[in-house]
């Protein structure tokens, strides 16, 4: 059996060549042994999309997404295929989670409301302003965005504050 870095590297200079099925091929038999190896499943997502299996790619990278919150890559793919589909209002959603993971302004034209604050959340979090972040935390989730990430913002601040009740009452109302 090939370990996962050589599978990881054979993958990726499978894709570059536009090999496209037979990195599908692999990661799918590397995923039966292995099925929540997420890395693997975002680049049999990259490979589903060049073979035009769009909706195999949107299924398996909303999965990567409720499984991590925080995967920024699986967002800005996710954006991407759907974009690709037509599905332009879901497209910004997701690459406005995506964006605000990366601290990067969010297009003010082409995304929800509360991903400004989402952005200013997680920028204010990664300077150690703890105060600020839940602020804008609380901001987008007054939106009542369909994302975990604004809850997982207001999760971090809370927990960083010490606040552990606050933290553990926002996640038992946020994630049943």
């Amino acid at each position: 059996m090939i370990d996962r870095p050589s599978l990881l590297s054979l993958l990726r200079s499978s894709a570059l060549a536009g090999r496209h099925d037979f990195v599908r091929s692999a990661a799918l038999d590397w995923l039966a042994v292995w099925p929540g190896d997420a890395e693997v499943q975002h680049l049999l997502a990259q490979a589903e999309i060049q073979l035009g299996h769009e909706d195999l790619a949107v299924d398996r990278l909303i999965h990567l997404v409720s499984v991590d919150p925080e995967d920024t890559a699986a967002y800005l793919t996710l954006a991407e295929c759907l974009r690709r589909k037509g599905d332009a209002a879901q497209a910004r959603v997701y690459a406005a989670c995506g964006r605000a993971l990366r601290g990067v302004d969010p297009d003010r034209n082409a995304t929800p409301t509360w991903a400004a604050a989402l952005t200013r959340a997680f920028r204010a979090q990664a300077s150690g302003d703890t105060a600020t972040a839940l602020q804008q935390a609380a901001l987008a989730l007054s939106a009542d965005p369909d994302s975990p990430l604004p809850t997982l913002a207001a999760l971090k601040a809370h927990l960083a504050l010490g606040d552990h009740a606050a933290a553990s009452s926002l996640a038992a109302a946020s994630f049943r």
